[in-house]
């Protein structure tokens, strides 16, 4: 191939990439994980698109509950990134960012909600009942 003539011109490096707003998905949903020690997983799905969107919804999940999954919220967006469009399932409301900043500013909103941090109350204290009740069967050889 040395002999062909290379007509891409220079292509980005991975450190000149954008952030996608899926990237800033999964670093949210890995954060919950880590601050509930993996009780409760962030989990990011890939959701089918038309071809022109992609697309990924943020769920939590609890293993220990059966995989029990609450979905937060969905999100939208071109191959060219903006606008996204983010369905907040909490409360069944979508909103449109042009950029990086106005995403961001949005998720926090979501994910910092009164709502959501009910939702992450209720099902660690479901885990930690259902731990107790174990533990208790446990305790009496069943």
């Amino acid at each position: 191939m040395s002999g062909v003539k290379n007509m891409w011109g220079e292509l980005p490096k991975s450190e000149e990439l954008p952030d996608l707003p899926i990237k800033v998905l999964k670093e949210q949903g890995s954060l919950l994980t880590e601050a509930t020690d993996g009780t409760l997983i962030g989990e990011v799905a890939v959701l089918n698109g038309d071809s022109s969107k992609f697309r990924a919804a943020l769920r939590i999940k609890a293993p220990s509950l059966n995989n029990y999954i609450f979905s937060i919220l969905q999100i939208e967006y071109p191959l060219m990134i903006y606008p996204v469009e983010i369905v907040d399932q909490t409360v069944n409301r979508r909103s449109t960012c042009k950029n990086l900043e106005e995403y961001e500013e949005r998720l926090e909103t979501i994910l910092s909600s009164d709502k959501v941090k009910s939702v992450i109350t209720a099902l660690l204290a479901q885990i930690s009942a259902n731990s107790s009740l174990e533990e208790a069967y446990e305790s009496i050889g069943r």
